[in-house]
C-alpha cells in the first residue's frame, strides 16, 4: 500500500513540474523584430515607435517591414485608441505599415491607401488569407 502511494505522489509530482515548466515556457509575443511584438492574447501589436490597438487579424513581417490588417470595434474604452486619429472614422477594417529600418509607420489606412502606399515602398509582403484570425465582436462595415 506504501509503495503505490509513493508512486502516486511522483507520478503528481512529476505532473505538476511539467505543467510548471509549461507554463514558463508559454509567452504570448512574438517578436517581429526591431523592437515590435505581436501579442496573441490582447491580439495587438506593440513597438518602440507605434502600438496598432486590438483586433490585429492578420500580419506579416521580414527584416525590414511590418503589415498589419486591424479591425476597429464599434466601441472600445481601452485608453490605446484615443491615442490614434482614424481618418476614416468609425469601426471597420484599417491596414498599417511599420518601417522598423526608418522607424517610422503608415496608417491607419484604408485597403486602396494600404495598396498604394505598399507599391510606393515596393512591399514584397502580403496578408495570407490563411492566416487571418477571425474577429468576433461587432463592426458595422
Amino acid at each position: 500500500m506504501g509503495k503505490i502511494v509513493l508512486l502516486i505522489l511522483k507520478i503528481s509530482g512529476c505532473f505538476i513540474l511539467i505543467n510548471i515548466v509549461l507554463f514558463c515556457l508559454y509567452t504570448p509575443e512574438e517578436s517581429l523584430g526591431g523592437g515590435y511584438n505581436y501579442n496573441s492574447e490582447c491580439r495587438h501589436i506593440s513597438g518602440t515607435q507605434i502600438d496598432i490597438p486590438p483586433h490585429v487579424t492578420n500580419f506579416n513581417y521580414d527584416k525590414r517591414f511590418i503589415i498589419a490588417k486591424q479591425v476597429l470595434e464599434l466601441y472600445n474604452p481601452n485608453p490605446i485608441y484615443n491615442k490614434i486619429e482614424y481618418k476614416y472614422p468609425g469601426p471597420g477594417t484599417y491596414y498599417w505599415i511599420i518601417d522598423k529600418r526608418e522607424n517610422n509607420y503608415y496608417g491607419p489606412m484604408n485597403d486602396k491607401a494600404f495598396g498604394y502606399r505598399c507599391d510606393s515602398l515596393s512591399i514584397q509582403l502580403t496578408l495570407d488569407p490563411e492566416k487571418e484570425r477571425p474577429y468576433y465582436g461587432k463592426i458595422l462595415r
